[in-house]
Order: C-alpha cells, then sequence, then structure tokens
C-alpha cells in the first residue's frame, strides 16, 4: 500500500477502483493536472488526476500536481497550492441534486447506500432534491471518443503484436477504423449539446451527486459484469456508465465512500460503494468546494476514522511521522513533471515513515 498515487481516467479509472476499495479518488477539468507528454494534447476524454487513503491527503497531493505546464496546450493557469488551503465555506443552503436513475439499471444496495446519504448532505445544511440533467447521446459521444483514441493508441501495434493484445483492444481499434469525418463532427455537435444541457441544469445546482459504479466490487477473476438488474450488458465497459457519463462532460468529480457492508463469505470481506460529487468544470474554488464537501460528509458519516485513531496512538507513543512534510522537502510544492510523480510513487515506502510506521497505520 502507497499512502499517495496518481493515474488517468477516461472512463473512471480514478473514480471506480477508489470506490471498490473505500479511499478517494479525483476525475478533475481537462488540463488542471497536465498529462505531458502526450500525442494528443488537445484531447480532453482522458484526465491525470490523485488517490489517497482520504480527503485532506487527496487534496495535498492535487496541490503537488496541479499547475500550469506550457507543454500542455489545455493547461489551466491556477496555482496547485490553492487546493492544500481551506476553502472556509459553510454548506448551509447550498443546493444539491441527488440522481434518479439516469435511465440506467442498478444494483439495488448501491442505489439504497447512496440514497442514504442525503441525511449527511441536509445535516451540513444543503438544499437537497431530487434532478438529474439529460444525458442523452453521452454513452455515443464516449464511445466514439474512445474508438478513436485507442485505435490511434494501438492501431499501428495490432498489425504487428495484435495476438499480445486483448479482444477489447481489438473491439475499440476495429470499431475506430469504421469512423468517418462526418460521422465523428456530427459526434462533436451532440456532446457540445450535451454541456449546454448540463452546464444550464448546475446553474441551478452546486453539486449533483449520484453512485460511482451501478455494481459493487465483484470476484477479481470475472471480466466484468455482463448483467445487471435483469438488463445484460452490451459491452465490457457499460457497466461503468454512471462514470463515463461524467466523463462525456468533462466536470471534475470526486469519488469519496458512501457505504461499506460484510459480504457472505468464508473470508469475511467487505464490500465498498462509492458516491460521486460533481461540481462545476475549470473552476477551481468548485473543486475545492467539493473536496471541503466532502471532507464534512467524512467527518459526519466517520470515513477515515481509523486512520485518525492510529496517529493520535502514534502521537502518544511519541512517535515522530509527518509523511507530508517529507514530501514537500523532497519534492517542494512546485515540482509537478511525471518523472517527479513517479519517482514519489516509487519512493512512498521512504516517505511514508517505512514499514514499521505503515503496520501501525493499519493497526
Amino acid at each position: 500500500m502507497t499512502p499517495l498515487a496518481d493515474g488517468s481516467d477516461m472512463g473512471g479509472s480514478l473514480r471506480n477502483p477508489p470506490s471498490f476499495c473505500g479511499v478517494v479518488g479525483i476525475r478533475l477539468s481537462p488540463g488542471r493536472v497536465p498529462n505531458t507528454p502526450s500525442r494528443l494534447g488537445w484531447q480532453t476524454l482522458s484526465v491525470a488526476g490523485p488517490v489517497a487513503r482520504n480527503v485532506s491527503d487527496c487534496a495535498f497531493f492535487l496541490s503537488v500536481l496541479a499547475g500550469f505546464d506550457r507543454r500542455s496546450p489545455i493547461a489551466l493557469d491556477r496555482p496547485g497550492r490553492d487546493f492544500a488551503q481551506e476553502l472556509g465555506r459553510s454548506f448551509r443552503g447550498v443546493r444539491v441534486a441527488f440522481f434518479k436513475d439516469l435511465g440506467l439499471p442498478w444494483d439495488s444496495q448501491v442505489k439504497a447506500a447512496v440514497t442514504s446519504q442525503r441525511k449527511v448532505f441536509e445535516s451540513l445544511g444543503c438544499i437537497v432534491e431530487e434532478a438529474e440533467p439529460d444525458f442523452r447521446d453521452a454513452n455515443e459521444c464516449f464511445l466514439a471518443w474512445r474508438h478513436w483514441s485507442v485505435e490511434l493508441t494501438f492501431g499501428d501495434i495490432l498489425e504487428s503484436k495484435g495476438d499480445q493484445l486483448n479482444e477489447y483492444v481489438h473491439w475499440h481499434v476495429e470499431e475506430g477504423r469504421k469512423l468517418t469525418g462526418p460521422y465523428l463532427a456530427r459526434i462533436e455537435a451532440k456532446r457540445t449539446a450535451l454541456y449546454e444541457r448540463f452546464r444550464t441544469f448546475m446553474e441551478k445546482y452546486e453539486f449533483f451527486v449520484l453512485p460511482v459504479n451501478q455494481v459493487l466490487p465483484f470476484d477479481a477473476n470475472v471480466h466484468y459484469p455482463t448483467e445487471i438488474a435483469g438488463v445484460k450488458m452490451e459491452s465490457y465497459m457499460a457497466w461503468m456508465k454512471s462514470a463515463y457519463y461524467i466523463s462525456a462532460v468533462g466536470n471534475p468529480a470526486v469519488s469519496v465512500r458512501a457505504h461499506i457492508r460484510r459480504r457472505a463469505c468464508r473470508s469475511g470481506c467487505r464490500s465498498s460503494a462509492g458516491i460521486t460529487m460533481i461540481g462545476c468544470p475549470t473552476d477551481g474554488v468548485c473543486v475545492r468546494a467539493s473536496l471541503q464537501s466532502a471532507k464534512a460528509k467524512a467527518k459526519c458519516h466517520g470515513i477515515g476514522l481509523r486512520l485518525g485513531c492510529a496517529r493520535r496512538k502514534r502521537q502518544e507513543n511519541g512517535a515522530d511521522y509527518c509523511w507530508k512534510k517529507r514530501v514537500r522537502r523532497r519534492l517542494g510544492m512546485d515540482c509537478r513533471s511525471s518523472r517527479v510523480r513517479k519517482s514519489m510513487v516509487r519512493n512512498s515506502r521512504s516517505m511514508a515513515g517505512g514499514p514499521q510506521r505503515r503496520a501501525e497505520t493499519s493497526r
């Protein structure tokens, strides 16, 4: 385990795994964390971002990763250090929209777990209403651009090493080669209309809340859920529509744990359902508000309590442990290169104080 990790998100990779594992991940607005070098500098579907054990750590890591980089043509010009600061605001009177069903099938336990969180937002003083935007064409728009980008990435490789690529890559490449210029032009027009509908919706609400996934975590030996609530999935990605619909519009979305239950199995393993809070695109204040709202929700719901107890226990034992300061000393708050970020993850053992202290945390 590492205290921090970074990755990329096209269809939900910074939200789905954290949701299943009970940690925090955030998909950011395109350009918030420069993703360089890249063959597709103007592409907005895939973004880079942080994953951490709790909201505070995620915000801290974002303050290191985010910032302007002239190598990216879509980089947002806002200093990353802003995200480590408290927003200092109340959520009383903030309007929050809770999803209905998006026209998608849901595991009943996921839907119930997330719906039960409504009272947490109400306890913060939020005005919570059941409402959702019109996501028509989101599926077609996302899949078209995913086919296109995967074909660019793997098309040449498939010709020489096709036997080493899985069936999903083959499918994307084959579909990508069927795309035409006029079709993609119409897809982009549909995606723009989708964005406008979502933007209009978000003028009434500051946050839109929905489950990260349509299903609970499933067995690692299962490639993907083939059916949800009696509805057959048409592709290996169909169970992730609740995540990649958000990718299609480009708004920032933070994923936090909503519910954990013990599953009926010999190992007594636990199953986690995640909740997504979506804010305004490109607005750094809105990203910070999303993180602060998630942090406030976590405090109300006891998320992160075990880690906090472990920290207090180390303090009582006189343990000098502050990996955040070590990260700052080692990297500096202005280091954002891909090389530095990878080094940060590789060296997480030493940053976190070594295996002995990590063992203390787990206790």
